[in-house]
């Protein structure tokens, strides 16, 4: 079950730790504690708060289709793991612009990424010239590697929850377009006025960047556990 970590886990993870103040937007300010040394330093009892809303949004929201977002190496290997160990879909190489608000296109192109995998059964495939095959399988895996994590996504998901909305811009603004509810892992950088459910957080924190995944992840998985933390504990 997920359950809420205490405001001396968030600080040992490190998790109140802002960036610089004038780098932060000014919709960040309800969640900060104390300016020191020019740096934000975000409210733990705030991050509990939000998290433990979000928490509250997800647990009615397990039937609906979810897209995970988060293309920056610091998480983008948990987004994935957390989204195909619960089924959900996800996006963890890059953003294509269109992908919401342009869903017919990118309908096509999953058609044309299946019908490569297919073709390759095919004997007309296999007659083709080792350099013609080379071709064709490299732009399958280009495309695999982008949409691998929405291959079966036949409509629009309901939510978005995303990591770092500030580096996810056009997915974020697609989201609001298409009337998403929004879930963000935020730093003090973002515009936390564009997001549903903010999570604010130091996003440059690989333990809390784990932590806080785990927690929402065990909304719809009460056993969710990183693999490499199953090893770990061997």
């Amino acid at each position: 079950m997920a359950t809420l970590p205490t405001q001396k886990q968030l600080k040992d993870w490190g998790a109140h730790l802002g960036h610089l103040r004038k780098v932060s937007h000014p919709s960040v300010k309800p969640y900060v504690l104390e300016v020191q040394e020019k740096m934000l330093l975000i409210d733990p009892e705030k991050i509990r708060q939000q998290l433990e809303k979000t928490i509250d949004f997800l647990k009615t929201q397990k039937k609906s289709p979810i897209l995970w977002v988060g293309t920056k190496v610091i998480a983008k290997d948990l987004i994935r793991e957390i989204a195909k160990s619960l089924g959900h879909f996800y996006i963890t190489e890059k953003w294509l612009g269109g992908m919401l608000t342009n869903f017919e296109t990118l309908k096509k192109n999953l058609d044309k990424m299946r019908s490569l995998k297919e073709g390759e059964e095919t004997q007309e495939y296999k007659e083709l010239t080792k350099k013609e095959k080379g071709v064709l399988k490299e732009k399958r895996e280009k495309m695999e590697k982008i949409l691998a994590g929405i291959s079966e996504m036949k409509e629009l998901p309901k939510i978005l929850i995303v990591f770092d909305p500030n580096c996810e811009k056009t997915a974020v603004a697609e989201a609001m377009r298409k009337g998403l509810t929004i879930v963000g892992l935020c730093d003090v950088q973002t515009n936390f006025w564009e997001i549903d459910y903010p999570i604010p957080l130091n996003d440059d924190s690989r333990i809390t960047v784990e932590n806080i995944l785990k927690i929402l992840a065990r909304v719809f998985d009460k056993d969710f556990e990183f693999v490499k933390n199953k090893k770990t504990k061997k």
